[in-house]
């Protein structure tokens, strides 16, 4: 819990070399098994790096969806679910595609 703590500090710092790292993976690697609110923090993290990985590092987008679609969740906690979803929606537009 602490080190994810400490992961969220250091991404509002150096995104970049968070991202660089394996930061992302690592942020959601067992995030299922945390409280409600420490899922929260991390996927509100997981969107801020979201937002700073340019389209050179799809490779990371990509090998972390699944494990942000294990958290979408209709019977599972709103926020979470909802970060989720906007990871989705962030990658598809850096994908560029587009709503049916």
């Amino acid at each position: 819990e602490e080190a994810l703590i400490a992961l969220g500090r250091m991404s509002k710092i150096v995104p970049a070399s968070v991202i660089k790292e394996g930061g992302l993976p690592a942020l959601l690697a067992n995030l299922p098994f945390f409280p409600i609110r420490v899922q929260r923090s991390a996927m509100e993290t997981a969107v801020e790096l979201m937002s700073e990985i340019s389209f050179l590092r799809t490779s990371v987008i990509v090998d972390c969806l699944p494990k942000i679609s294990d958290l979408i969740n209709p019977d599972g906690d709103k926020v979470v679910t909802a970060h989720a979803v906007r990871i989705f929606e962030s990658a598809a537009k850096e994908f560029g595609i587009s709503k049916a």
